[in-house]
């Protein structure tokens, strides 16, 4: 079917086994533009296609939304019946591709897949009709709103700059997970995922209530009326692709000061009967640390400061003496929000 539109398409129907062919020669170069990877057979949604596929292949395509793809470019032979396409990408159909890359030929011999195939020349996936067709073409599975910013540049990058960036001291070597399936936490190294680094930046730099109350603005785009840009671009709220070295240096700090922080207003948790909650503030404590770290990094010799960035005893005692003066804040806070709590509880019986 090619209906006359804005753009140009074509919606067809392919066999299961040259589906598979396709991705087991293509592999994750198809989902570039895809928010998501393959999620594997566990989930609801997965766990139905392949039981579909093993129990009754001839209702795939009834059963199945099918594949919604974008290219550059495509010429359709009507005699010869062959597409030839140019730079296609799968924006949403992840799922089913994977569950048939699985999936034992004899099966697929008997499934037929729906795709609809979009040519968009130039397209980009920040603005405009590819932009849209992506974000409305994903509506299987449950979506995040960080999962529309996985394929941006600058997450690109981070991935990038995380592998590259070895263990130092003890902060554990970090797996960047930009896109579901996130990577796994093991001995050698542990995972970060985009929300969560998202939110302990936009913390340091910023406002810890945000990442507590509406941590979704965190992803939305400037011109949306959201924080995407403070959370992960520049000092002006500019969505950037990149970061200079001494912005990553500082994402880094922020990184393993919030995992010492959380540790350690945890040990209070479990110490002191009266502060069972405290780690609740780790954001508030996050953003007191940096505001400290400001204020004593102009004292602090550039030798000294290197080593604080290389996460060894210098970095150690620094964050000590600051926990010292942060947790004492974060202590009569917790406890001021306890009482009013309990008078406003008195009020009302």
């Amino acid at each position: 079917m090619i209906p006359q539109g804005s753009v140009d398409n074509i919606t067809f129907a392919v066999r299961g086994t040259k589906l598979k062919e396709i991705a087991i020669e293509h592999k994750d170069r198809l989902f570039n533009w895809n928010i998501r990877r393959f999620l594997g057979k566990k989930g609801e949604v997965n766990k139905g296609l392949m039981q579909t596929i093993s129990t009754s292949p001839k209702n795939f395509f009834y059963f199945n939304n099918g594949i919604s793809a974008l290219c550059e470019s495509f010429d359709f032979d009507d005699k010869k019946h062959q597409l030839s396409v140019h730079k296609m990408q799968v924006v949403n159909g992840a799922q089913t591709l994977g569950a048939i890359m699985s999936a034992p030929n004899d099966k697929l011999q008997e499934v037929l897949v729906l795709v609809k195939l979009t040519a968009i020349k130039h397209s980009t996936r920040e603005r405009g009709m590819s932009a849209e067709l992506i974000k409305t073409t994903n509506t299987q599975n449950k979506l995040r709103a960080p999962d529309f910013r996985s394929n941006d540049p600058i997450q690109q990058w981070l991935e990038h700059e995380f592998k590259n960036t070895k263990q130092r001291n003890n902060l554990q070597h970090i797996a960047y997970g930009r896109k579901r399936p996130y990577p796994r936490n093991s001995s050698s190294q542990t995972v970060l995922k985009l929300q969560d680094l998202g939110k302990i930046r936009y913390a340091w730099l910023h406002d810890p209530r945000v990442p507590i109350a509406d941590p979704a603005k965190l992803f939305e785009l400037p011109e949306d009326y959201g924080l995407y840009g403070y959370a992960f671009g520049n000092e002006d709220g500019e969505v950037v692709d990149l970061w200079s070295n001494e912005q990553f240096q500082d994402c880094l700090l922020a990184i393993h000061t919030f995992n010492k922080l959380t540790s350690a207003l945890t040990d209070l948790q479990e110490q002191q009967s009266d502060l069972k909650q405290i780690a609740r503030l780790r954001w508030y404590a996050l953003r007191l640390f940096n505001l400290y770290f400001q204020q004593e990094r102009e004292s602090i010799p550039v030798n000294e400061l290197q080593q604080v960035y290389s996460f060894g005893g210098k970095y150690d005692d620094f964050f000590n003496k600051a926990f010292k003066l942060i947790s004492r804040t974060i202590i009569q806070t917790y406890r001021e929000i306890l009482s009013k709590i309990g008078r406003a509880s008195c009020r009302e019986r």
